[in-house]
């Protein structure tokens, strides 16, 4: 049996990571990557594939590097899918 993705988690890693980031970072930071940091955002949620998946990696892309982005759609949608 598998565990349920965390929400909490996956929201939690998410503002470390929306925080943390800057544009320069990876300048700052070498070795420091986008999708890396989006893996680790993601891991609470285990190995899921396909069109959610890719669409919810490309909704924490905009969220960590978009400080303006609106995240109340993001935190509902890991609420109603938990």
């Amino acid at each position: 049996m598998t565990t349920p993705p965390d929400p909490d988690a996956i929201l939690f890693r998410t503002a470390i990571a929306a925080f943390t980031y800057h544009p320069s970072r990876h300048l700052d930071e070498p070795g420091y990557d986008l999708d890396d940091e989006i893996d680790w955002c993601l891991e609470p949620a285990g190995n899921e594939t396909g069109d959610d998946h890719r669409e919810l990696r490309e909704q924490l892309r905009e969220l960590i590097t978009n400080p303006n982005a609106d995240r109340r759609a993001f935190i509902r949608k890991l609420r109603a899918d938990s």
